[in-house]
């Protein structure tokens, strides 16, 4: 994220937060709990090892995405009526 590669502590909390709301409400669970460790290492200003935990939360973000992909796709089919 661009506010990780600035440093921007503040940034990224607030697209953690906003992701982790999101993907709660969508019951993406692991996605929300990533989500929420990264929100709390960017509010404690804790930036290092922040990266990696930036891939993790892509990587879920795309299998999350994957099945909402597929849900909808299974909808879409079963609307015959």
């Amino acid at each position: 994220s661009r506010a990780l590669e600035q440093g921007n502590a503040a940034d990224l909390r607030r697209a953690a937060h906003t992701l982790k709301s999101n993907a709660r409400n969508f019951g993406a669970l692991k996605l929300g709990d990533l989500c929420q460790a990264l929100e709390s290492r960017a509010q404690a200003d804790e930036l290092a090892g922040a990266d990696e935990l930036l891939a993790q939360v892509r990587a879920e973000c795309a299998r999350a995405c994957q099945a909402l992909e597929r849900l909808r796709a299974g909808a879409e089919g079963g609307a015959h009526d």
